[in-house]
């Protein structure tokens, strides 16, 4: 990739900024919306553990502490360690 080629070595992690602003409740409550990030929070811990550097939650509504206690028992340890709110 470009990155790889810009800082002369391998890059094969990611940093990932989730900004939460305006994220309503029922976005938050939808039962499609939730299944979604489900199956993306285990697609990529199945398949890319390794390349998740570090994610960084932005802006997020008093709301999703609420939530975030739902989500983080689903969560690895090892993933956990790199989410940041």
């Amino acid at each position: 990739p470009a990155c790889c080629i810009a800082a002369r070595q391998l890059v094969d992690s990611t940093l990932t900024i989730v900004d939460l602003q305006g994220l309503s409740w029922w976005e938050m409550t939808n039962s499609n919306a939730k299944g979604f990030v489900s199956r993306l929070v285990n697609l990529q811990e199945k398949n890319y553990p390794e390349t998740t550097g570090k994610v960084i939650i932005i802006n997020a509504p008093s709301i999703f502490s609420a939530i975030w206690s739902f989500i983080k028992p689903l969560l690895a340890e090892r993933t956990l360690a790199k989410i940041s709110i």
